[in-house]
């Protein structure tokens, strides 16, 4: 009987796609997502248009349970393979794990889908907050296995590193789920018609990498060689489990709100999803900056990685500096740009409709660049590999937002779900610094000031307005906000990118002493 275990197996020589280089498939990535953006904006106030809010609030909230049971009834596998598709790959065995991941996770999203179809009262309840026909329950047991389709073949990409497969999956999808979403409304004014063109979406984005992936690497798919049960598990369920936890986190965390406002709103289950269908339609635009923050966040963590590994701790400190204070301007002057154009939005496109999301627009927009900051400086704790105490702030957070939501909902509703998360999300920025100082990276005042000045949102768009500018006249004329230096590296990073635009700056700030 052979002895040979995968651990003994060297990476064998063979002719693979490596994928794509790192600058060219963020360039393309970075140019994708932002057409995607602008799709998404123009689908999500067509829904907006054709929907009552609470219609939008019945949508938000199967979207929301999507986001949080498709990590769920994987049980974090895939998300695993940006750590193991290599490992396997090089030993030939990729075929092997891939089908067995594969097995478990069609199994277990199968079994959640018949236990919907069988509880549909619980579910109904659970997801909607009130009776649910089985149609709709029907349709969400579908949409949420196209998800699970779409997560997986995503995830596969990714691992891959073909950056431009995954533009195209993300661009498709968004895409298709525009056309066939608005569509379907224009033609029944349902908001049920949402599930199957969000299902039919996900899937024509799954064939569009499948196809991709299997053009580019399905050699890879063929290999033969054994891969022991023994030697696979043990070995990917500890990083899975870890992960899984660590996404339950996040996304609890992320989608909490929405389900306290849905059952613990006062006056029945039709004001707590008209109430969801407002926040929604709220957070259309404050959504565009986490979502920056998302891949600025990815982008950012190869080069903290470089200096880490070089020693360059100093350099990692300034370049954190700089990055979150340009950032924190950036987005407070997007949240003042986008509170200056609201009413056009909110009261000529929407005629008046969704009033209250226009009432927390200021606080929606506070609370997103707070969380998008938040995830900027998680980069670092990636970097440091403080993980762990990564996700011990999101638990923080969590129980905070819970505490407050309770409360709060009950006694000012909407307005005061999102003051409830807005303070659970500074609750997590002083965390995520504090983590940070004690993981070696040390917090200056002037970062602190500037990922806190955007609260002048607060105070009202002609405050915020002045105050912003008053603050970047400061910075640029004056080193008591910012040196020299600091003016130096900031417009290394922006100018070269908005040179490609077409814009000649010279440099951001209003002094010739850069």
């Amino acid at each position: 009987m052979s002895t040979t275990t995968i651990e003994s197996i060297q990476p064998a020589r063979r002719t693979a796609n490596i994928g794509d280089g790192f600058a060219y498939g963020l360039m393309i990535m970075l140019v994708i997502n932002f057409g995607q953006r602008i799709v998404g904006i123009i689908r999500n106030i067509g829904f907006c248009h054709f929907l009552s809010d609470a219609d939008l609030g019945q949508w938000a909230l199967a979207n929301s349970f999507f986001v949080l049971a498709a990590p769920l009834a994987v049980l974090g596998l895939p998300g695993a393979f940006g750590k193991f598709v290599e490992y396997f790959r090089q030993r030939l065995c990729l075929s092997a794990y891939l089908k067995r991941v594969a097995v478990v996770c069609a199994t277990s999203t199968l079994l959640l889908s018949v236990v919907m179809l069988t509880s549909k009262e619980s579910f109904g309840w659970l997801i909607y907050g009130s009776a649910a026909t089985i149609e709709i329950i029907a349709w969400t047991a579908i949409a949420l296995l196209s998800q699970v389709t779409y997560n997986f073949v995503y995830d596969i990409t990714l691992s891959l590193r073909q950056v431009r497969v995954l533009s195209w999956m993300q661009f498709s999808h968004g895409m298709c789920f525009a056309i066939f979403g608005i569509i379907g409304l224009s033609c029944t004014n349902q908001w049920m018609v949402l599930l199957p063109s969000f299902a039919a979406s996900l899937l024509v984005g799954a064939l569009v990498g499948s196809w991709c992936i299997w053009q580019k690497c399905g050699q890879e798919f063929h290999d033969k060689s054994l891969l022991p049960h023994r030697e696979m598990w043990p070995r990917i369920l500890p990083f899975a489990v870890s992960l899984w936890l660590s996404n339950l986190l996040a996304n609890s965390f992320e989608l909490s709100d929405r389900y306290m406002l849905l059952h613990f709103t006062t006056g029945g289950e039709s004001v707590g999803q008209a109430l969801v269908g407002q926040y929604y339609c709220g957070r259309i635009i404050p959504n565009l900056l986490t979502s920056v923050a998302m891949t600025l966040s990815g982008i950012l963590l190869p080069y903290l990685s470089a200096d880490w590994e070089a020693g360059r701790h100093q350099d990692i400190q300034r370049r954190m500096g700089y990055v979150l204070s340009l950032f924190s301007l950036a987005f407070t002057a997007i949240s003042v740009a986008a509170l200056l154009l609201s009413p056009i939005l909110f009261d000529v496109v929407f005629a008046g409709k969704y009033e209250a999301a226009h009432s927390i627009l200021g606080l929606s927009l506070l609370q997103c660049t707070w969380a998008s900051l938040s995830m900027i400086a998680g980069a670092y704790l990636l970097c440091a590999e403080r993980a762990k105490a990564a996700s011990f702030n999101l638990f923080v957070g969590l129980v905070v937002n819970v505490g407050l939501n309770v409360p709060l909902i009950q006694h000012y509703g909407l307005t005061g779900s999102v003051v409830a998360t807005l303070i659970a999300n500074g609750v997590l920025l002083l965390l995520t610094f504090w983590t940070m100082r004690r993981a070696g990276c040390r917090t200056e005042a002037r970062t602190l000031l500037f990922a806190f000045f955007p609260a002048i949102l607060l105070l009202g768009v002609s405050v915020a307005a002045s105050g912003l500018a008053i603050l970047v006249v400061i910075a640029g004329r004056t080193d008591w906000i910012l040196d020299r230096q600091d003016r130096k590296d900031i417009d290394a990073l922006v100018l070269p990118m908005l040179k490609k635009a077409r814009i000649p700056l010279v440099s951001l700030w209003p002094d010739a002493r850069k």
